[in-house]
């Protein structure tokens, strides 16, 4: 097992005293170095490395007898020069908890499948393959099972030593949250124009090398048609155009940030066909989308901005590791946001699709800190609003420089407070004085901390 180190060899996260349970560390240049101390001998696969501009980012999490800890992570940034500029992490560090846990009840993953099929005749071939051991932050040994069932949100299920179900939980990051009473108003129409394809494959799916796309309503493409053309109502036509929307995001992330995902995208649509489902969900390099029921939005694969947002979770989840949920999935909403509107230079999000108001919602609003309610999308605008004006105000290089930098510093434990910080600081490395100056009403206006 590699060790991920500090400066070079030195190891990944460990052991304070017995006592110690679930840590977090929040490290910076300048702080005291001994409080890096602890990460001296804990098990963590070889940590996944990304160019971030000037600086390099190192992320991996704590294991043990090759088994995640739930929860866990290290970020470690450095300068290109070398220079050790940050330490986030989140550990188990009770050594002789984790040695007491009943790891020989977790070793055949093999015989646990045909014992969980057994138990909960439900799970399919695809959920069982997803079947593997995890240890909690309590810390204790569950198994746990990736389902995506039609209904468009995946969802993990946690199972006991004896297979009883503990929890079930949705994942992932979407849309939108559950339909509520909005205003009424129907769907904006584009214009059809022809679009470029490139790197197109019918192999099936619709492919190349970056991402695929896939349909649970099946229609076969003529590889010999010159030009693919198809109604609005067709499936295929639907599959073209989440094609084209997912190589222009692509493109935008590798063009103005300088950004490619590691992986290949995964994208299902017409989740839930024959039914129609309000499916916008993105999880560990999966979007699923489904084709809108026509009561609160219709034609969803036909919506750039709802498209657009799903895949830009990918590069906040490769640069930023944000959660889901809280302050931190609050952020990682708002970054989706603030990308899909600076892409199609449009505040409005869900202008096409969105049946019951002119759109879902929009970044031109005038949000302060004090309007936190704990509401993951009401709280995302404040900080979507705020990029957005300082991009209106800012020249774009400017503004991307600054949204990257402050979103490669979040981690998993961010809240407001780390975006507000980060943000000022990327905002004083890449703005001259007079760019800094001219902004200063904006930062006072929105009550964005000191």
């Amino acid at each position: 097992m590699k060790i991920f180190g500090i400066c070079g060899v030195v190891a990944f996260l460990v052991a304070c005293s017995p006592k110690s349970e679930f840590k977090e560390v929040q490290w910076h240049a300048g702080d005291d170095i001994r409080e890096l101390k602890f990460m001296n001998a804990i098990e963590a696969p070889l940590p996944s490395t990304l160019q971030v501009l000037n600086e390099t980012q190192e992320y991996t999490y704590q294991t043990f007898k090759d088994i995640a800890v739930e929860g866990s992570f290290v970020k470690k940034i450095n300068h290109q020069q070398g220079q050790l500029l940050s330490v986030q992490a989140a550990y188990l560090s009770n050594p002789l908890a984790l040695k007491s846990l009943p790891f020989a009840e977790f070793n055949d993953v093999a015989e646990a499948r045909k014992k969980l099929k057994k138990r909960h005749p439900y799970l399919s071939s695809e959920d069982l393959e997803s079947l593997k051991p995890l240890i909690t932050q309590k810390p204790e040994l569950v198994w746990v099972v990736t389902r995506f069932p039609d209904s468009g949100r995946p969802y993990e299920y946690r199972f006991s030593e004896d297979f009883k179900i503990l929890q079930k939980k949705p994942l992932g990051i979407g849309w939108f949250e559950r339909p509520a009473v909005l205003y009424p108003e129907g769907p904006k129409l584009s214009e059809l124009k022809e679009l470029s394809m490139r790197d197109l494959s019918f192999s099936p799916p619709l492919s190349n090398k970056r991402f695929s796309i896939f349909t649970q309503n099946p229609m076969d493409f003529a590889e010999s048609d010159e030009i693919l053309k198809f109604p609005t109502s067709d499936a295929r036509f639907d599959q073209l155009q989440v094609y084209y929307y997912v190589q222009r995001v692509l493109d935008w992330c590798q063009d103005k940030l300088g950004i490619s995902l590691q992986r290949p995208l995964e994208v299902q649509l017409h989740v839930g066909y024959p039914e129609k489902t309000n499916a916008a969900f993105y999880y560990q390099g999966k979007v699923r989308l489904g084709e809108g029921d026509d009561v609160v939005y219709s034609k969803i694969p036909q919506d750039p901005s709802i498209v657009s947002h799903e895949i830009f979770h990918a590069l906040i989840d490769l640069v930023g590791h944000l959660p889901t949920e809280g302050e931190g999935g609050s952020l990682n909403e708002a970054f989706a946001d603030f990308f899909t509107a600076h892409l199609l230079a449009r505040p409005r999000l869900g202008e096409n699709a969105y049946l019951q108001g002119e759109f879902k919602r929009t970044l031109e609003n005038s949000k302060k800190w004090r309007d936190k309610t704990g509401g993951l999308y009401n709280d995302s605008l404040i900080v979507s609003g705020l990029l957005w004006e300082l991009g209106q105000a800012l020249p774009e290089d400017k503004i991307l420089k600054v949204s990257l930098k402050t979103l490669s510093r979040m981690s998993p434990l961010s809240q407001f407070s780390d975006f507000a910080k980060e943000l000022r600081s990327a905002l004083t490395e890449y703005l001259t004085p007079e760019e800094l100056n001219s902004i200063q009403k904006i930062l006072k206006t929105r009550e964005v901390p000191q």
